[in-house]
C-alpha cells in the first residue's frame, strides 16, 4: 500500500479502488485476448493480453482506457478517503464538544429533523440520575420528564421557538429517576439548515441550575420574610439614600418606608418614594 503524509494524517492513495481498476482493465485485457484469439486467429493469447498495436486506433485506445480506469480509480479512492477523513475529524470535534460540555456540567442534546432522530448525551442522563440508553432517544421523553406546571406554560414557548428557528434560554424542572424534580436552563445553540434554508437539525444544551434555583429562593423567602417584619413594627422606619457634595450631606432620598412610617408622618409611601 502507498501512502503520502500529509501533517498528521496519512492519506491512501492506491487502496481497494485503484486495485479494482487494475482487475477491470486485466478483465478488459483478457477478453480481448480472446477475442483475438479465438475469433481473429490473431497470434499468441498471453502474448495478446499486453499486446498494444499502435499501428492500429484499436491500440491507443485500449492505452487511453487503461489510463482513464486507473484514474477513475484513484480519484475514486482520494474522494473515499476524504470523506473518512472529514467523517472522523467531524467525530473527534463532536467528542472533544462532549468531554467540554460534560466537564462544565452541561449535557447535549441534537434534534435530527430530517431522520426524525433524537440524541442525548451519556451527561443527559446523568444530569437526571440515569444510565446512558436508559430511557429511549425520543421527543417524548423530554415532554414526559417536564413537571406538570412547566408544562403547560414553558413547553408552548420552547416549540415556538423551535419551529421559529429562534435561539432561546428557559428554565423548567424535569424528573429524575427518584422521583425528584431538577431544575434545568434549556438553551438552544445552533439550527442547521439546507442549502434551501430549512432547518434540518437543531443543537441545544441543558445545565443543572437547581443549587443556584434553591438559593434564589431562599432569597426571596428571606425578603418576604424581612418584608413582613418591616411592615408589622411598631415604631416608624424609612431607608433613605444620603447625598452629599463632597463630604457635606446635602440631601437624601427615600428608597423605602413602613407603614407605621407613614401614619406618624402623615403622608403616603407614593409622595416619598
Amino acid at each position: 500500500m502507498i501512502y503520502a503524509k500529509g501533517g498528521n494524517m496519512k492519506k491512501k492513495y492506491f487502496g481497494k479502488y485503484v486495485f479494482l481498476s487494475f482487475i477491470i482493465i486485466l478483465t478488459i485485457y483478457i477478453v480481448s485476448a480472446i477475442v483475438n484469439v479465438k475469433l481473429f486467429n490473431n497470434g499468441d493469447f498471453w502474448q495478446q493480453i499486453f499486446y498494444f498495436d499502435f499501428n492500429k486506433p484499436i491500440g491507443y485506445i485500449k492505452l487511453i482506457m487503461s489510463i482513464m480506469i486507473i484514474v477513475f480509480g484513484i480519484f475514486i479512492e482520494y474522494i473515499v478517503n476524504e470523506k473518512k477523513k472529514l467523517e472522523m475529524e467531524l467525530n473527534i470535534k463532536n467528542q472533544r464538544y462532549e468531554l467540554a460540555m460534560d466537564a462544565g456540567n452541561h449535557a447535549v442534546w441534537e434534534i435530527d429533523i430530517k431522520n426524525d432522530k433524537i440524541y442525548y448525551s451519556p451527561m443527559y442522563y446523568k444530569m437526571l440520575g440515569y444510565e446512558y440508553n436508559e430511557f429511549p432517544m425520543n421527543r417524548t421523553v423530554f415532554d414526559r420528564l417536564m413537571h406538570p406546571d412547566d408544562k403547560k406554560e414553558i413547553l408552548p414557548k420552547i416549540l415556538e421557538y423551535l419551529n421559529n428557528a429562534s435561539p432561546y434560554e428557559e428554565e423548567f424542572r424535569l424528573k429524575c429517576k427518584d422521583g425528584s424534580w431538577k431544575w434545568i436552563l434549556g438553551r438552544s445553540r445552533g439550527y442547521i439548515k439546507n442549502k434551501d434554508g430549512i432547518v434540518e437539525k437543531i443543537i441545544g444544551t441543558h445545565s443543572d441550575i437547581s443549587v443556584l434555583k434553591k438559593e434564589q429562593l431562599k432569597v426571596i423567602e428571606n425578603k418576604e420574610k424581612y418584608q413582613l417584619l418591616f411592615e408589622n413594627m411598631v415604631s416608624g422606619f424609612s431607608l433613605c439614600e444620603m447625598i452629599y457634595d463632597n463630604k457635606d450631606l446635602i440631601d437624601h432620598t427615600f428608597i423605602e418606608v413602613n407603614s407605621k412610617f407613614e401614619e406618624i408622618m402623615g403622608i403616603s409611601k407614593s409622595k416619598l418614594i
